[in-house]
């Protein structure tokens, strides 16, 4: 509710109580994208490797949206690169980005 609201304030207190996974993470990093701070969900993604939370579809394709936000399209290639299983909607952000 508080990221449908942007809420930004109350939805990162509840996050730090939250049970993190990659559902509340990525929630937190589609509300980062979208106030148009991609730098905290950069910062989000190395706390998430830190706590040995495995990435997913979901998470890949906002990292690389913050990058692309961020004009960084070096980080951008280079995090696609290391990419495993890319799926057509990595390669569409890819493509789009």
């Amino acid at each position: 509710m508080f990221i449908k609201c942007s809420d930004m304030n109350n939805a990162e207190k509840l996050f730090s109580k939250l049970h993190r996974n990659q559902i509340t993470f990525g929630l937190m990093m589609t509300m980062y994208n979208k106030q148009n701070q991609p730098k905290q969900t950069l910062v989000l993604f190395e706390q998430m490797k830190k706590e040995n939370i495995e990435a997913n579809e979901q998470i890949f394709v906002l990292i690389l949206n913050a990058f692309f936000q961020l004009n960084d399209f070096i980080n951008a290639q280079e995090f696609f690169d290391k990419i495993q299983n890319k799926s057509s909607m990595i390669y569409d952000v890819m493509l789009n980005g």
